[in-house]
Parts: C-alpha cells; structure tokens; sequence
C-alpha cells in the first residue's frame, strides 16, 4: 500500500499532509481498488477528504470495480459521506458509473429511502436512463422497494413509463423475483393505487402483468391484480395462451390455485385448442395436472389437432424425448390410462 493511501485509512491527516507537500499521488490505488479520498470518506475523516481535494484528488474518480465515490458512500450506509460529496460538487449526483447508471439507480434498489429522498431532494434526475433504458422506478420494482417506487411516483415519476422493450414498472414487479416467494405484492399495490395499467404489454413478449405473475407463480401479485380488475381469462402472446395455461405450463400450482379462486375458467383454449390441462400434459408438468384434474378438468375433451388427452400424452413422449423421459410425464400418462379404465368399468 502507497503511504498516502496508508496514511488515508488510518485518518493521519499530518502525515498525509506532509506527503502531498511533497507531491504525493492523489489517484493511486490500493489492492482493493480504492483511491486515498475513497478512504478518508468511507471513514468520514471530511478534514482529510478536503486536504485530498484541495490538493487536485479527483472526486469523480471510480474505483476499480467501477462505482463512484457517491455509489460507495451510499453502499456503505453514509448519509454524511454523500452529504459531503454533493456539497463539495453537486454534479456528482449525476456523474455515472462504469456502467451507465447514476447514484439514483442504486438508492432506487435498497431497502431505505434515505438515499433516494436526499439525491432527490439534491436534484438528481428521476428520469434518468440506464441500461436498456429502464428507469429507477423500474430498478426499485424489480427490486421490491415498494417504499421506493411511493417515493419516486410522489416525485414525479412516470407510473407507466417503458423501457428498451417498452415494458411497464408493473411488468418487472409481477414477474419480479426478488421481493418475495410470492413476488412483489407491495410494490404491485402501489403502483396500481397509482394508477398502473393493468394491461399494458410487453411487445416482445404480449404478456399483461397477470400474465407475467402466473408464469411466475406469484400468488400475493396476482391477487392484487385480480382485485384491482385485472382480466383473468385474456388471451396472450401469439399463442393465445390465458395466465391459468402460463401456470400450468411452469408448474405453478399456487398460481393455478389462485386464479381457479378467482374464477379462472378451467376450459379456456389458446389458439391451438389447448386447455390448461393439454398445457401440463404437452410439458411434463404433474403437480400441475393432478392439481387440474382435481379441481374437474374435461380429459373427454378433444385438444390439438382434435386428439383426447390419453393419446395426446402418448404422443408427446414419443414426439419429444427430453419430456417423454420424466418420470412425472411417464407419471401422468399412468393417471389417464387409470381415468379411461375406470370410465370403462
């Protein structure tokens, strides 16, 4: 470790003071990547920071991992570190990161609104731009801040804004798995008392947020949606697919719970004429079926191709050896054949 960079993490401001004096290199990094004002900050020795800036430190200087020195005051929990630095040059609320994003996208992904309220409060833009254009109302939904989405909506934030593939703050919350098992419910409340769009769609995908939280079996999300008067049975995507056929099709046996609960209809086909239970059956899914079965699925119903599901499973296993092989595919077929032999008895 260089001696200024020493004397810096020890908070030794004469020594640090004699060694600028003789033109110590204010830049140089330690073997953790960090610069010698990283060091006075992170200890709030402010005394020794200004010495370092008044000598030519550079307080735009990244690390080597590529984060600012605001980006590092705030990962490490200080509001003093990033008071200073803002008041010493505000514009480093907007000076980005290695990677394109500013502070603001940082405080919009932690679990405490201190940082965004002061960077907010500071002027930082709420509107900024980061990669694929998403937002930092979008990093706080898909990071299940909801406090932090209530922050940035009161501030001005777009409800609706979209990103690169003009997807919706509420589409990263319903498929979200960051928030909880049962996804992103709080962040879905706000956003729809804000008055989010219920259906908006991803082009790239046509899937509404319902759909999007039934593919990821998000219980507590897809009850929001459904009690803000989401559309339980539109279709999505090209397929024609309803979230219950999303469900079924990932194996989300919660979602299928949920959306029955709600009145789901059990029966809806996509354009191919699958049911929900073709759905399980095409994709190996047997918790899923059993659950459909359960709960009064047809199986003397005619699906793809106007093929009844025994044999529709048959030839699924055969056609698609990667889930004809499952246990749980060789599982569901068992179950039919014992369904139409006691039809027969």
């Amino acid at each position: 470790m260089a001696p200024l960079n020493w004397a810096c993490s020890k908070g030794f401001l004469q020594a640090a003071r004699l060694l600028l004096e003789w033109n110590a290199n204010t830049e140089i990094m330690d073997r953790e990547g960090f610069r010698p004002l990283h060091k006075a900050v992170t200890n709030k020795n402010f005394a020794l920071a200004r010495l370092l800036l008044d000598k030519g430190a550079d307080i735009k200087a990244k690390t080597k991992a590529g984060t600012t020195l605001l980006e590092d005051a705030i990962q490490r929990n200080s509001s003093d570190g990033a008071s200073f630095l803002i008041d010493r040059e505000a514009t480093i609320i907007e000076e980005p990161n290695t990677f394109g994003l500013t502070p603001i996208f940082l405080a919009s992904t932690l679990k405490d609104t201190t940082f965004l309220r002061l960077l907010i409060d500071r002027g930082a833009n709420i509107q900024a731009l980061g990669k694929n254009a998403s937002s930092p109302l979008h990093q706080a939904a898909l990071s299940g801040f909801a406090e932090g989405v209530a922050v940035l909506l009161q501030r001005g934030a777009k409800v609706d804004e979209r990103d690169h593939l003009n997807a919706t703050p509420l589409q990263y919350a319903a498929e979200n798995k960051k928030g909880s098992q049962h996804g992103n419910r709080a962040t879905a409340e706000v956003l729809i008392k804000r008055g989010a769009n219920l259906e908006a769609r991803n082009p790239s995908t046509s899937l509404t947020p319902l759909a999007l939280a039934a593919e990821a079996g998000h219980v507590g999300v897809i009850s929001v949606l459904i009690h803000g008067g989401a559309k339980i049975d539109c279709q999505n995507d090209t397929l024609g697919r309803t979230a219950l056929h999303l469900a079924a099709v990932n194996d989300k046996t919660g979602a299928i719970e949920e959306l029955l609960k709600f009145g789901a209809d059990l029966e809806a086909r996509s354009n191919a004429k699958h049911t929900a239970i073709f759905y399980a059956i095409r994709n190996g899914k047997e918790a899923a079926f059993n659950l459909l079965l359960s709960r009064g699925a047809n199986i003397r119903v005619r699906g793809p191709e106007g093929g009844y599901p025994l044999p529709y499973a048959r030839e699924v296993a055969q056609k698609y050896p990667e889930i004809g092989g499952l246990p749980q595919m060789a599982a569901i077929i068992s179950r039919l054949e014992r369904e139409r032999l006691g039809r027969e008895v």
